[in-house]
Protein backbone atom coordinates (compact mmCIF):
# COMPACT_ATOMS: atom_id res chain seq x y z
CA UNK A 1 0.00 0.00 0.00
CA UNK A 2 1.30 3.45 -0.92
CA UNK A 3 1.82 5.59 2.16
CA UNK A 4 3.30 8.73 0.60
CA UNK A 5 4.22 10.04 -2.86
CA UNK A 6 7.46 11.99 -3.30
CA UNK A 7 7.81 14.27 -6.33
CA UNK A 8 11.27 15.78 -6.85
CA UNK A 9 11.41 18.52 -9.48
CA UNK A 10 14.69 20.24 -10.23
CA UNK A 11 13.51 22.13 -13.26
CA UNK A 12 16.04 24.86 -13.91
CA UNK A 13 14.25 26.86 -16.60
CA UNK A 14 11.02 24.88 -16.11
CA UNK A 15 8.54 27.14 -14.35
CA UNK A 16 7.73 26.00 -10.82
CA UNK A 17 4.27 27.57 -10.91
CA UNK A 18 3.43 25.62 -14.09
CA UNK A 19 4.62 22.41 -12.45
CA UNK A 20 2.48 23.12 -9.39
CA UNK A 21 -0.61 23.77 -11.50
CA UNK A 22 0.06 20.53 -13.40
CA UNK A 23 0.28 18.59 -10.14
CA UNK A 24 -3.03 20.08 -8.97
CA UNK A 25 -4.65 19.22 -12.31
CA UNK A 26 -3.40 15.63 -12.00
CA UNK A 27 -4.84 15.48 -8.46
CA UNK A 28 -8.24 16.51 -9.80
CA UNK A 29 -8.19 14.16 -12.79
CA UNK A 30 -7.08 11.15 -10.71
CA UNK A 31 -9.34 11.93 -7.76
CA UNK A 32 -6.41 12.12 -5.33
CA UNK A 33 -8.07 14.85 -3.27
CA UNK A 34 -10.45 12.15 -2.02
CA UNK A 35 -7.90 9.40 -1.35
CA UNK A 36 -5.86 11.01 1.38
CA UNK A 37 -2.45 9.81 0.14
CA UNK A 38 -0.03 12.55 1.19
CA UNK A 39 2.21 14.03 -1.49
CA UNK A 40 5.54 15.69 -0.74
CA UNK A 41 6.87 17.90 -3.53
CA UNK A 42 10.34 19.40 -3.80
CA UNK A 43 10.47 22.17 -6.38
CA UNK A 44 13.68 23.92 -7.43
CA UNK A 45 14.04 26.26 -10.38
CA UNK A 46 12.43 29.30 -11.93
CA UNK A 47 9.36 30.53 -10.02
CA UNK A 48 9.90 27.86 -7.35
CA UNK A 49 8.52 30.08 -4.57
CA UNK A 50 5.29 30.65 -6.49
CA UNK A 51 5.00 26.93 -7.21
CA UNK A 52 5.38 26.03 -3.54
CA UNK A 53 2.84 28.71 -2.56
CA UNK A 54 0.29 27.33 -5.03
CA UNK A 55 0.68 23.81 -3.63
CA UNK A 56 0.62 24.89 0.02
CA UNK A 57 -2.53 26.98 -0.47
CA UNK A 58 -4.37 24.28 -2.45
CA UNK A 59 -6.00 22.76 0.62
CA UNK A 60 -4.95 19.30 -0.56
CA UNK A 61 -2.79 16.76 1.24
CA UNK A 62 0.43 18.28 -0.21
CA UNK A 63 3.63 19.50 1.44
CA UNK A 64 6.03 21.62 -0.63
CA UNK A 65 9.75 22.11 0.07
CA UNK A 66 12.80 23.56 -1.63
CA UNK A 67 15.33 21.35 0.17
CA UNK A 68 15.73 17.66 -0.66
CA UNK A 69 16.67 16.63 2.89
CA UNK A 70 13.67 18.27 4.53
CA UNK A 71 11.33 16.86 1.87
CA UNK A 72 12.74 13.35 2.34
CA UNK A 73 12.44 13.68 6.13
CA UNK A 74 8.76 14.66 5.73
CA UNK A 75 8.21 11.55 3.58
CA UNK A 76 9.66 9.34 6.31
CA UNK A 77 7.54 11.09 8.96
CA UNK A 78 4.34 10.64 6.94
CA UNK A 79 5.08 7.01 6.08
CA UNK A 80 5.37 5.95 9.73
Amino acid sequence: RVKVIFVNISGGPTLGDMIARGILLAFQELGFEKKGVPVVVRIRGTNEEEGRRILEESGLNIWAFDGFDEAAAKCVELAR
